[in-house]
């Protein structure tokens, strides 16, 4: 059987020194799910039946190559102990003992690299014991353990305890009464860089001196030292609490989860350590246990503040994790925020202490004060510390004032006594209750404590005008309970008079930093209100947000919200009103909840004015005069159309810095949307009923159209104090009402006062100019409010590598009516970037998601680029984004469009705007035409009649050649542009609008490739009032020619026709004349070589003709001097003649018929 667990045994280890390859150390493997139950594999009588799910841990970290041999200790005695009573050294083995191992005086163990696993069927059943001058040395990797991790065993240290990169596990008992680690050694304990762990309770250190910890880690246990010498803690780690009793002690750049306690254990060395959810906590009876070396601590991540002998100091922040203050006096405490630690605050034997707007929360105690005076409590918060909120022990001259102490064990408590419950152990320390202590507690919220809100056994507390959770005051009750009224307990407490309702005290720990909202709401919508919450505490706070009406006091809306830790916050909460009958008061609330309990944080009331506001989509007006086009085209997409300003001005052929009257806009409105109701409002005065002209449009949801001095802008809502305006520029807003909050905002819907807007209305009376009329009012159906967009500029970069010092203006608002190109090319080139200015505005009350999408197409309508850039827009504002495209990268040469829409989130297309063709490394024949004089019209035509150039009765420029394009600068310069498949034009200068005499003009044609120019011809002319030049021109790309030649006028003699026979001797001759290059000067018929002018002529009448053959000449003469002839020849012959020879010609038709019939009978 032994043989058996031997083979075993050695399996395992040999496997263990495997996973020694693989990197796993004995710890980490020591913690595998798969250790299984040892004891149902062991027992008393050592029968073995499978060893194999022995702990990993067996094996050392340290790599030895033999694995460790097996040692069973059989009882030596009749107690069945393993005694060691000289030196016995084991290495690499693994021993399983059924006894106690007992260490005698003068005896040594030392373990290398091997494991000792206490047998124990039940709890505390066997024990190792080190007896005075014993020594237990535990090396390399060693391990002592239980077999079965349910049943502890005792390890009691009075000798000399070792341990180095060792494990020790297991250790315990079943009370706390009776320890089962105990080390009560004068001879020295040393543990370094091991481990203690699942042991129960407490490592308890009593009477001890030179013991060290370093470099280790123990694990879910207290350590307990009393009465004890040269206790030294340095870099290690403990998951439980540290209480220290009557002893000298060093702790050093530890890190602890959990408390240390100091009890009568002054001159404590407590240096650069970390405390998780705990922190330093120190007692005693006099002065000098309070009196240690407490630096460069943290407590939580934040600092651990240990004043000893301070004065006049400020400790201010939320790095603050926990204050402890002796002997000092003059110290201010401001804006700090603890939680999670023993006692927050401790105040030891000082004075004239000062706390104020700060939290202390989740503690075991809030504040802590003992034997000291002149402490003020004001402004804070304290509130859920599971035994006191504030403690006071003979102190006198305590104030608390304006704070709220909810939610804790005990609200406030003036003790006889001071009560220390840490880790395992229990003590009472009695204080003094000499003197008579001042406490005044006023103006606060004392409620929902567990036990008491307010216990005082000596002290006579002045505790008048607070709020005890009820208006009928607290109840006088020496038990307490969770819930309100709070109860007090204390003969000598005086409460009366109480306040009838909580007071406002704030949370630094939460505050609205933003609160943004449109002031003026629109009736009948939902107002949503912005709010930036900034917090500060830690871990989860579930808050409600509440909106109240503070004229009736009732709740309009509410939400409730979870916050945790540092952080902020942004929500929105609507709110409606359904009607605009008076100005709201609205009060925005935040409440702290807690079990259905909540307490007011922080509160601010904002004015909401209910509105008819009517979302008219806004048009800027840029640097243009355009105000009239932009509202009228606020006004019509307003009502569904997709008109943009440049449409109105095209159409008006406005200039950039020409303004239009009201006739002008409805003089568009007749030609395009004659079936919209337009009115003119004409006012002698603004008392004239314009003011209730306006209140009625706006109620029926018409918007108005309103002239100011020089300027439209439209109105668009109104209620009690005033109106809101779309201002197309902003000067109306800016530089006349000098609204200078809109300095940098578009202004869309702005709120101006009723006064102000009526001092400014042009009206009659006040006009200096042509007065058509006050307002401009157009009936429709109101579309779906929605966003808008605008193009400002498109422009281009040549060397785009340096774009920012090389932009030109390509094309400004004009959108074609008057391009402007400086220092390039008005085409684009492969080094050029093309950018578009963009500018997008959400014209609606909340906000919103845009989508801009710009896509480039070619001249077949196929997507060539396609690009995208997500907005989001606050109500009334607006946003720019610059689109640049890199065209290299994506176009080849050829004519472009460019098409931009604005989508909203539902995918809806709410506004598009289609450009100008671009003309991109033309490969063609680009014309330029240049006049110095306005207006010489210049129009292009190709062999099927298409045209391109200005439509007289569109008065629109059209390129109806296809993949044509053309181009108009600031000087009136005009650029077309041909594709390779045109090789004949016919070009066109019209003179007729003239407006002097004559002028000069220059026509350049260039072939180019790719946007070079490969050849050019010129041809220069000059042009008189009410003349044309009409010319034809080839052009031959391979032979690098272009010709250009007159074209004649054509004459066409339509009656007589040639070789006609005439029977009477009058005629009337009639001709056409088709023109030709150039003007006619003259028109003259010739017949028997005789000349008749009849220039202004279409027919001429001949009388007595001569009977026989005759010739017919008409001659043109053009204004270049030249003569063009054509004529036609006629018989003229008497009825006589006519008659006769018709009668022969029938006599000969008839005998060939005979003759015909005859011969084929």
């Amino acid at each position: 059987m032994h043989k058996n667990l031997i083979k075993n045994l050695t399996i395992l280890l040999i496997t263990l020194q495997i996973l020694s390859i693989f990197s796993i150390s004995p710890i980490e493997a020591y913690y595998r799910e798969d250790v299984g139950d040892i004891n149902r594999l062991l027992n008393n009588s050592y029968e073995y039946n499978n060893l194999q799910n022995l702990p990993p841990t067996l094996y050392s970290e340290f790599n030895y190559l033999s694995p460790p041999d097996i040692k069973i200790i059989e009882p030596k005695n009749s107690s069945g102990d393993w005694i060691i009573d000289n030196t016995e050294i084991y290495k690499n083995r693994v021993i399983v003992v059924s006894g106690n191992i007992i260490i005698k005086p003068g005896g040594k163990l030392i373990l290398e690299n091997t494991t000792i696993l206490i047998n124990c069927m039940y709890y505390g059943e066997w024990q190792i014991r080190i007896e005075y001058n014993g020594v237990l040395k535990l090396l390399k990797g060693s391990v002592i353990s239980s077999v079965d991790p349910r049943y502890k065993y005792y390890l009691y240290v009075f000798g000399t305890l070792i341990a180095r990169n060792s494990v020790i596990s297991n250790v315990g008992s079943p009370s706390v009464s009776n320890p089962g680690f105990v080390v009560k050694s004068i001879y020295g304990v040393s543990i370094h860089s091991s481990v203690i762990e699942e042991c129960d309770y407490s490592i308890y250190i009593v009477y001890s001196e030179n013991v060290s910890i370093s470099g280790s880690d123990l694990k879910n246990i207290d350590l307990i030292i009393s009465d004890s010498e040269n206790i030294f803690l340095s870099n290690f780690s403990i998951i439980g609490s540290i209480n220290v009793f009557n002893s000298k002690f060093t702790l050093h750049n530890s890190r602890i989860t959990g408390t240390l306690s100091l009890y009568e254990s002054g001159g404590s060395h407590i240096i650069g350590n970390k405390f998780i959810d705990g922190g330093v906590y120190i007692s005693g009876e006099s002065i000098k246990d309070y009196i240690h070396d407490i630096r460069n601590n943290l407590v939580n991540s934040k600092e651990l503040y240990y004043l000893l002998n301070e004065s006049n100091t400020s400790i201010l922040g939320y790095n603050v994790g926990q204050i402890i203050i002796v002997k000092s006096e003059n110290i201010s405490i401001r804006n700090v925020e603890i939680s999670k630690v023993d006692h927050g605050i401790q105040i030891y034997y000082s004075t004239n202490i000062v706390i104020t707007d700060s939290v202390l929360s989740w503690n075991q105690v809030g504040i802590s004060i003992f034997r000291s005076r002149g402490v003020e409590i004001t402004k804070s918060i304290i509130t859920h510390n599971s035994m006191d909120g504030i403690l006071l022990s003979d102190s006198e001259r305590i104030t608390i004032m304006a704070s709220t102490i909810s939610f804790n064990g005990c609200g406030i408590e003036q003790s006889l006594m001071m009560r220390f419950i840490q880790g395992n152990v229990t003590r009472v320390i009695w204080s003094s209750t000499s003197g008579a202590p001042q406490i005044e507690i006023h103006y606060s919220n004392i409620t929902r404590n567990r036990y008491l809100g307010l216990e005082a056994f000596t002290a006579v507390v002045n505790a008048t005008y607070n709020w005890w959770g009820s208006p009928n005051g607290p109840v006088l009750n020496m038990t307490g309970d969770q819930y309100d009224p709070e109860e007090i307990y204390g003969e000598k407490v005086l409460y009366r008079p109480w306040l009838q309702h909580p007071i406002y005290i704030r949370d630094n720990r939460i505050s609205v930093e933003y609160l943004n909202y449109t002031r003026y709401m629109p009736i009948n919508t939902l107002q949503w209100i912005n709010l930036t919450i900034f917090y500060s505490f830690e871990g989860e706070k579930d808050i409600k947000v509440v909106l109240k009406d503070m004229f009736t006091d009732l709740i309009l809306n509410y939400f409730e919200y979870t916050l945790s830790d540092i952080g902020v916050k942004k929500i929105s909460v609507p709110i409606e009103i359904p009607s605009i009958t008076r100005a709201l008061e609205v009060g925005i609330s935040i409440y702290f909840c807690n079990e259905g309990i909540c307490v007011l944080k922080d509160s601010r009331n904002i004015t909401l004015y209910p509105s008819i506001m009517l979302f008219v989509p806004y048009e800027f007006q840029w640097d243009t005069a355009w105000c009239g086009p932009a509202s009228l085209a606020m006004v019509l997409r307003y009502y569904g159309f997709n008109i943009h300003m440049w449409d109105i001005a095209e159409f008006l052929r406005l200039s950039k810095d020409e303004g239009t009257l009201i006739s002008d806009l409805t003089y568009y409105l007749d030609n395009f949307y004659s079936g919209l109701k337009v009115k003119i409002g004409r006012y002698k005065s603004v008392s004239d009923g314009f003011k209730s002209d306006i209140i009625s449009n706006l109620t029926s949801g018409y918007p108005v159209i309103v002239l100011v001095p020089k300027h439209y802008i439209v109105v668009t809502g109104y209620n009690e104090e005033g109106v809101f305006i779309n201002d197309p520029s902003g000067w109306f807003i800016r530089d006349v009402l000098n609204i200078t909050e809109y300095m940098m905002k578009p202004t869309i819907q702005v709120f101006v006062r009723w006064s102000d807007f009526l001092k400014y209305v042009t009206v009659k009376e006040n006009s200096r100019y042509l007065y058509e009329g006050s307002t401009l009012v157009i009936y429709g159906d109101p579309n779906p409010p929605y966003g808008s967009i605008s193009i400002n500029t498109m422009g281009h970069s040549a060397r785009a590598i340096n774009i920012l010092k090389n932009r030109y203006i390509y094309l400004e608002l004009d959108h074609g009516l008057s391009w402007i190109a400086y220092n390039h090319t008005p085409w684009l080139t492969k080094s050029d970037i093309l950018f578009l200015l963009v500018t997008c505005f959400n014209n609606i009350y909340y906000i919103q998601s845009f989508k801009v999408v710009t896509t480039v197409y070619n001249l077949h309508e196929d997507p060539v680029l396609h690009r995208e850039i997500i907005i989001l827009l606050r109500p009334f504002k607006s946003k720019s984004c610059l689109i640049d495209i890199p065209l290299r990268k994506y176009l080849s040469s050829g004519l472009y469009y460019i098409e931009i829409k604005l989508i909203d989130s539902g995918g809806d297309i709410l506004d598009s705007i289609r450009l100008k063709p671009i003309l991109y490394e033309p490969t063609g024949t680009m014309m330029k035409f240049i006049s110095e004089d306005d207006p010489i019209y210049f129009h292009v035509y190709d062999t099927d009649g298409n045209h391109i150039g200005l439509d007289y009765g569109s008065n629109k420029y059209v390129a109806d050649i296809p993949g044509s394009w053309y181009y108009i600068n600031e000087n009136g310069t005009m650029y077309i542009y041909l594709p390779m498949n045109i090789s004949r034009i016919r070009y066109l200068i019209d003179g007729n609008f003239l407006n002097k005499e004559y002028g000069d003009y220059v026509i350049i044609f260039q072939y180019m490739d790719h946007g070079r120019v490969m050849f050019e011809r010129s041809s220069r002319g000059t042009i008189y009032k009410n003349k044309y030049i009409l010319m034809d021109a080839s052009i031959n790309h391979l032979n690098k020619t272009i010709d250009i030649y007159a074209i004649p006028p054509k004459a066409t003699i339509i009656s007589p026709k040639n070789e006609d026979l005439i029977l009477d001797d009058r005629i009337i001759i009639k001709w056409i004349i088709e023109r030709g290059s150039y003007e006619i000067e003259s028109i003259k018929i010739c017949m028997d070589d005789e000349w008749i002018d009849v220039s202004n002529r279409r027919s001429y009448l001949i009388e007595d003709m001569s009977l026989g053959r005759h010739v017919i000449r008409l001659m043109i003469t053009d204004s270049n001097g030249s003569t063009y002839i054509t004529e036609v020849r006629f018989i003229v012959i008497d009825l006589k003649s006519f008659a006769i020879l018709t009668m022969v010609i029938a006599i000969i038709f008839i005998a060939l018929t005979l003759a015909l019939l005859c011969r084929y009978r």
